[in-house]
């Protein structure tokens, strides 16, 4: 008597339950004869769709699929968001209720209140070309957004249900003030300019040279001191050779690479032999820096004594060779 009892408080409380126990027993008939009342007395959502997804579970079971097609139809009138679960139910159902979401539509009609020249107005992403407008989509929940200057001003889901009309007349807010965020501008950052090792050093080097006249096969060596200024250097050489004497050598250095200078120079000695000889001389040089302060450099040129006796020879070839060291 207990279970009886029991099996009619569930029965009262509960009609989809005791139907859903019929169905699991395999009673199909009896769930159906349970569920006909639950059509008339619930209203409209997710419950009354419950109902109709039973039904065509049991008109699957007992192979009748016209029966199967008008349940889920119905299943999906009265909620446009009923689902199965696809690890209880036939796949067939879960397949047909699927194909009918998608064929199955209501009508949108987009009417938002306060809509300024250039805003957006999109549905589920894609864009409305003409607002206010009524357009036919699939049942179930749509996402309305309207943006302004690329940003969301506002954004709804409406439930569009089958047959049915549903209408998106918000207010969008008003003007929205979009402010930017200002850009980052990085320093520039100025060239990078190789600096030249000279370029750290002082003005002042010392040097030596050897010099050779080829034509008279005469040597002698220079020592000196030498100030640069700029493309300008300016050396002072004590000589030794046949005889004692020195020389002023001004001179330009144009550096057409980082290591290698060119330029012309012109020189002006004296020289103590018997009388006192007066030479100008002048040509081209070179140099070529190393490591370091450290440079070689080689002179070309020639140079004449106006001052001597006669019969002595007063123009004189010039080859030279030296180093030169940099502070």
């Amino acid at each position: 008597m207990l279970g009886v009892a029991l099996a009619l408080v569930v029965h009262a409380a509960s009609p989809l339950s005791a139907a859903q126990s019929a169905f699991d027993r395999g009673e199909f008939r009896d769930a159906l004869e349970l569920l006909t009342p639950q059509l008339s007395s619930l209203p409209p959502g997710p419950e009354l769709g419950r109902v109709h997804l039973l039904r065509a579970q049991c008109f699957h079971a007992m192979r009748q699929p016209a029966q199967v097609e008008t349940a889920l139809t119905l299943a999906l009138m009265a909620d446009p968001e009923a689902r199965v679960d696809t690890d209880r139910v036939a796949p067939e159902i879960a397949q047909t209720l699927a194909a009918l979401a998608l064929r199955l539509s209501g009508r949108l009609t987009l009417a938002p209140k306060n809509l300024l020249p250039g805003d957006r107005v999109l549905i589920d992403s894609e864009p409305v070309a003409t607002v206010p407008s009524a357009r036919t989509v699939s049942i179930g929940r749509r996402t309305v957004t309207v943006q302004r200057e690329g940003k969301t001003v506002l954004e709804t889901q409406l439930l569009v249900r089958p047959g049915q009309e549903v209408t998106f007349d918000a207010e969008v807010p008003g003007r929205v003030e979009v402010v930017e965020t200002p850009k980052l501008v990085e320093p520039q950052r100025p060239p990078v300019v190789e600096k030249r090792d000279d370029d750290e050093r002082t003005p002042f080097s010392v040097m030596a040279r050897l010099r050779i006249d080829p034509l008279r096969a005469g040597v002698s060596v220079d020592l000196g001191a030498e100030v640069t200024l700029g493309i300008a250097r300016i050396a002072l050489m004590a000589s030794r050779g046949q005889f004692w004497g020195g020389a002023l050598r001004p001179a330009l250095v144009f550096s057409p690479h980082p290591r290698i200078g060119l330029g012309p120079f012109v020189e002006l000695g004296l020289f103590f032999s018997s009388p006192v000889a007066v030479t100008l001389g002048g040509g081209g040089a070179v140099d070529v820096r190393l490591i370091g302060g450290l440079e070689l450099f080689a002179d070309v040129g020639g140079f004449f004594a106006p001052a001597v006796p006669v019969g002595v020879r007063s123009a004189y070839l010039l080859l030279a060779v030296g180093v030169r060291w940099r502070f």
